[in-house]
């Protein structure tokens, strides 16, 4: 005679997220930026809101932070507002959607 033991639930443990703070931002911007068509302010705004609702910044690292190093990394072209897509970050767009 078979006993059956059913299911064994345990608590879960996520894994440990050990991607910088930029790493992190820069995959919800890349999500996003699709969503706004390209439009990099729109997608600042948005995560201002998602920043507001979910904190997803630090006082260490603010969204100023985030987009002055998408400027140094090369995935903005321009400085501040009116900046737009660099090559760089329409290729990794193209990349992600395959």
């Amino acid at each position: 005679m078979h006993t059956m033991l059913g299911f064994r639930f345990s608590q879960y443990s996520p894994p440990e997220d050990t991607r910088s703070p930029f790493e992190r931002l820069l995959e919800l911007f890349l999500e996003l930026i699709v969503h706004a068509a390209g439009d990099v302010e729109e997608t600042f705004r948005w995560m201002e809101i998602l920043d507001k609702e979910h904190k997803i910044t630090t006082d260490d690292y603010t969204l100023e932070d985030f987009r002055r190093d998408l400027e140094k990394s090369g995935y903005l072209q321009g400085s501040g507002s009116g900046g737009g897509l660099s090559a760089k970050t329409e290729k990794l767009l193209r990349q992600r959607s395959l």
